[in-house]
């Protein structure tokens, strides 16, 4: 079973990629002072690299979501 790209992040599936990239960058943050530590540097390092591919694909995906005042629509941006 495969688990969104944006789920891995913390996100729902409707979530802005601006959204997406804000959550990577936090996360990212602090996982990156634990990947050289003897205790956690494994799982840290495995997480980012989770993360980064889940942000490459959400990237890749070509979609934004963007905001027209009453609600929002999916656009193409590619």
């Amino acid at each position: 079973m495969d688990i969104s790209p944006y789920a891995i992040l913390g996100l729902d599936d409707d979530a802005a990629v601006a959204d997406a990239e804000a959550a990577f960058e936090r996360m990212n943050a602090s996982l990156s002072e634990l990947k050289d530590d003897d205790k956690n540097g494994a799982f840290a390092r495995k997480a980012l690299e989770k993360m980064a591919n889940a942000i490459s694909k959400i990237k890749d995906a070509g979609f934004a979501k963007v905001s027209t005042g009453g609600g929002d629509r999916v656009e193409d941006l590619n």
